[in-house]
Order: structure tokens, then sequence, then C-alpha cells
């Protein structure tokens, strides 16, 4: 497994460089503020620019860690903030991410989730806001790495601000350093957010490179901001009906993906696999740590001063082994499991023993079983075929290169098993009807991406705002009582402490 050690090397002098940007020497007289954000970024050659956004994927890490409340602050699981609001997964206890009635703007894992989305920004705001300034003269002898650094961060910008547009509408859009300590953050336009993470993702994709040689295996290609881009423009093309605009640029960037070298594994399982990571199939994977790092601190974050965190993964979230002590775990709704066909081999390496087994039926863990080495696959060709398929659908494009997109997941399917399955079958490639094909794609995601990031609830999202599908009764399948407001939870609720300090800047969400 290829792993980021780069990062232990270079995230304590990165974040000292953060802490005092904007000081003097005047200002601070400890020898270590010596080094201003100016001298970091115009005096340290291109290396403090690789540190720098180094420092991003350090972030996005964060949203996969357990908080396990230590030090009496409450337990937090961010990834499940995404995953719980689904109809596939269901949870042993009540959660306010799966019975919606009990989400209060003052929620730890909302505060955290807002909290760290921001702090990525602002670091890749710094970043950049520095290399416009200084990077020319830094890079005159690479202006080709100056673009791949730049392309890094502005993807990481925007793949933030697309979040935080689906789960917001209206988050504060930030887009350089905040200097100004009477600064408060204010809404945005519906939809700005959006239309800025699509703009940026388009910029990125033109800086990024093909693909990474070792020892960077696993960063940030033009695929990965393609098939975010996507993604965004998908959901862009579903604000109303479905615009078939926003849905012709989708499939111009799915287009672009074709010819760079990404293909489907031969077993769907592979995906999962500790030991197999960052495969012909993912676009974006996400690179959690390995046994080099067993003597960190798996219970904090990996950029926290006073110790060094574990660059891992809290896949425990789908083990009953972490019922122990009454902590929470995820389990596989009961419309999931009758979603399978009969014999489909993802059935078994998605649900087995009544658990979630992606990820963590082959995971990697740390010395003490308390952390996952496995990394996160956040985008792989399957969603990329699928969402092209829908976009190709819902624009009036030919129907029958719909539905043969699908069949080579289905194929891919039914040949996962030993010996192979003859399920799922293709389907028939002469179907005409529009709304049969489209509830075809629609189950095939949940075949194919149950479990895995947030793509479920989003999808739930889009096709309710297109018409699709009317979420005002949904059934959530959820073993808790739950109390779904369409009216309210289909957005998150701004933190309660940044509504205050806004002093009526920041208005919250609808209902909260």
């Amino acid at each position: 497994m290829k792993k980021y050690n780069l990062f232990k090397q270079v995230l304590t002098i990165l974040f000292t460089v953060l802490i005092v940007q904007g000081c003097t020497d005047k200002d601070l007289d400890a020898p270590f503020a010596k080094q201003t954000a100016v001298s970091f970024f115009s005096e340290g050659g291109t290396d403090n620019y690789n540190k720098a956004v180094i420092g991003g994927y350090a972030k996005l890490t964060q949203f996969y860690k357990n908080y396990t409340g230590v030090n009496g602050t409450p337990r937090t699981y961010l990834n499940a903030i995404a995953l719980m609001r689904d109809d596939m997964l269901t949870s042993n206890q009540p959660d306010p991410y799966e019975v919606f009635g009990s989400l209060t703007a003052t929620d730890a894992s909302t505060s955290d989730y807002y909290k760290l989305a921001y702090q990525l920004v602002n670091r890749m705001n710094l970043t950049l806001e520095y290399m416009a300034e200084y990077g020319d003269q830094v890079f005159v002898d690479d202006m080709e790495l100056k673009n791949t650094y730049e392309g890094e961060a502005r993807f990481m910008r925007a793949y933030m601000y697309f979040h935080l547009a689906i789960n917001y509408d209206t988050p504060p859009l930030i887009v350089n350093t905040i200097k100004d300590l009477a600064f408060v953050p204010s809404n945005s336009a519906s939809g700005e957010v959006l239309d800025y993470a699509i703009s940026e993702l388009t910029a990125a994709a033109a800086l990024l490179p093909d693909s990474w040689a070792a020892p960077n295996t696993g960063r940030i290609t033009k695929g990965s901001a393609l098939g975010i881009l996507g993604k965004a423009l998908l959901h862009k093309a579903t604000i109303n009906g479905y615009n078939g605009g926003h849905l012709g640029l989708a499939i111009a960037a799915f287009d672009q993906i074709d010819g760079l070298g990404y293909s489907l594994l031969s077993n769907f399982g592979d995906n999962f696999d500790g030991e197999k990571e960052n495969g012909a199939e993912s676009l974006f994977e996400l690179q959690f740590g390995n046994a080099d790092s067993g003597n960190n601190n798996i219970w904090v974050p990996i950029d926290d001063f006073n110790v060094i965190g574990d660059l891992g993964g809290f896949w425990g979230f789908f083990s009953k082994h972490w019922s122990v002590g009454g902590a929470r775990y995820m389990l596989p709704s009961a419309k999931l499991q009758a979603s399978f066909e009969a014999d489909d081999p993802r059935m078994a390496m998605t649900v087995a023993g009544g658990i979630i087994s992606k990820y963590t039926a082959k995971d990697v863990v740390d010395g003490l079983g308390k952390t996952s080495f496995n990394n996160a696959r956040v985008l792989r060709l399957a969603d990329v075929m699928l969402m092209k398929a829908e976009a190709i659908l819902m624009s009036g494009g030919d129907k029958s290169v719909a539905i043969g997109l699908l069949n080579k997941i289905r194929e891919r399917a039914r040949n996962s098993a030993s010996p192979s399955s003859a399920v799922p079958a293709d389907r028939n490639m002469a179907e005409t009807d529009e709304n049969v094909i489209l509830q075809w794609i629609m189950e095939e995601r949940v075949a194919e991406l149950s479990g895995e990031e947030s793509w479920r609830w989003y999808d739930l999202i889009r096709w309710h705002k297109a018409g699709k599908i009317d979420m005002t009764s949904w059934d959530f399948s959820s073993d808790q009582t739950t109390a779904f407001d369409v009216s309210k939870h289909l957005l998150l609720p701004f933190p309660a402490s940044e509504v205050s300090i806004s002093s009526g800047s920041l208005i919250q969400n609808a209902g909260y």
C-alpha cells in the first residue's frame, strides 16, 4: 500500500506558518515566528508549495476520523453525516442524521464538519493567494509543476465547496484569506457556491496531470477533477427538472475521462480491498496510513500540534465490534438488503453477516485494531459511467448508449463471482421508455455504490429536485423512528455558534 508518509515530515512547519501569517518580527519575539507566510512562500522554493498542498490532503483525512469524545467533548463521526442520511443504512441506536427530528444547529458533528470544511478552504486560499504573488519567481524553471500544485489546491477548495453547496445551499463563499478580525461570514446566493465549484473544477482539470508516478500515487489527477466536475454539473442540471445544457456539459466532462486510462476492475470486491488500493477504477482515493504510523495517537486529528495523529480511517462504524461501550454502528437497511437481485455477487460483497462488509471484509488495520489503513475510494469509474448514462438519457441522447454503460457494470458484477453468475443479466437494449431506463439506473446505483461516501443521499436530493422521486413521504427503511421534513431536512443547519457571531449576517437554514 502506497501512503503519504510525507504528511508527518511537512505538517509541523506548515502549520507554524499558517498560524503566524501576517505577523512580523516586531509582533512576535519567539524565534520560530521569524518565518512568516511571505518568507515561507517566497523564499522556501517549490517544496514549500508542495507542503502547503499536502496540508489540504491532511485536512481531508479528518472527515474520516473517529472523534471519540476525549476530554469531555462529544463523540462525532464526520463520515456519518454523509452516510446516515439515506435509506440504505440504518443504525443500532438513534442518531440525529438518521432520525432527523433531533438534528439541531448545536449538533457537534455538524459544527465539526463545517469547521473542518472552512479550515481546508482557508489553507487552499492561502496557498493560492501566495502562489499568485510569488509563484512565477519560485517556479521560474518549472511552470508545469506550478500548474500542478495550483490544480490540486483549486480542486480541493472546489471539492469542499461542492459539498458545502449541496449540504447548506447558501454557505459563505470565501476565496481569499481572512485578514480582518472584524470579518463576519454571510450567506452566498442560492446556487452561487455550486457555480463557483463548477468553475474551479473546470480550471483544475486543465491544470492537473493525467497521472502521478510513485511515490506520489494517489494524488489528485485530471480524472479526479473531471469526475467531480461531472457530478457537480449533474446536480446543477437537476435544480428544477433536468436542464439539457448542464447535462451536455456533464457528458463532455465524462467523455474526457474515457481517454485517461481508467477501467473497471475485473472483480467488484477488489475496489475495497486494503491490499489493492489505487486500482485502475479509482479516480479519487484518499490515502490513509500504513504500518509505519502505528506508534501515533489514533484518537486525534493528524495535524494537531501537541501529538501526532494517525493517518487512519474509521470504518469501524460498519462493524458490530464497535458496539462495545455503547458506540453507534451502521447497519444495512431492510430496503438495501431487499434491493439486490437474487444471486447478484455484489450483495455478499456489500452486506455480510448482517453488517456492511465494504471496506471491513478485507480491511487492513493498525496493530491494536483501532483504526483502518484502507483508503477511502471517493470516486470510482463505475459511478462515472452511471452518471454518464443518466445524463445521456435525460438529455434526450441515444438510449442504447445509456443502457450499454449500465450493462458493462452489470457484466462486471456477474463476473465477480467464481464461477461467474448469470445475475445480474444485461438490461434490454431495445427498451425505449425513459422512465423505465432511469429506474434501472437508480437501482444500479444502489447495488453498486451503497455505503460509499455521500452519494446515495446526494442522488436522492437531485432526483427529488428533478421531480423523479418525492421525498415528502419517503421510506427511509430505518430501524429508528424518523421524522423527516422535506422543507427542512434536505439541508444541514449552519452551526448555531457561526450564526451567533455573524450578528445577523449568516441566516440560518429554514426550520432550524
